[in-house]
């Protein structure tokens, strides 16, 4: 199934718990391994996939300031970028546009206040995730 959907659709693997080599042999089984990019809040789990090589997008994510990492840092331990809370991006505006001159992808979550989207759409944040419901049921 997942072969079929748009060539621009990426998996996105929150790792919290696993045996890393496990899940890359799955993803490669199947053959959609270059689809996939992962997250985690464990610098452990984090570090063993670039360990394995250049091979994988690898994303830090935290939610407070004492488990996160300032842009130059994600850098030096060769993530991709790292996904940060709303609430911790606002405390530190400035991390955006460092990690971007830096070439990493910024992820923001859950941003549910649609001026702060808007705000995060115009910094060229790559992803931002929301709980808002665009359609309901009637």
């Amino acid at each position: 199934i997942y072969k079929s959907i748009n060539r621009k659709v990426k998996l996105i693997i929150h790792i919290k718990q696993c045996n890393i080599d496990d899940i890359i042999n799955l993803f490669n089984k199947s053959g959609i391994l270059d689809k996939v990019e992962f997250i985690s809040s464990s610098e452990y789990y984090c570090n063993s996939l670039v360990s394995k090589g250049n091979y994988y997008n690898v994303f830090y994510i935290a939610d407070i300031e004492e488990s996160s990492y300032e842009p130059y840092l994600i850098t030096e331990k060769k993530y991709a970028g790292f996904s940060y809370s709303d609430k911790l991006l606002r405390n530190h505006r400035n991390w955006i546009s460092e990690a971007q001159s830096l070439g990493l992808c910024v992820s923001v979550w859950t941003v549910d206040n649609v001026y702060e989207i808007k705000s995060y759409v115009d910094q060229n944040i790559k992803v931002i995730t929301n709980s808002i419901y665009l359609f309901q049921k009637k």
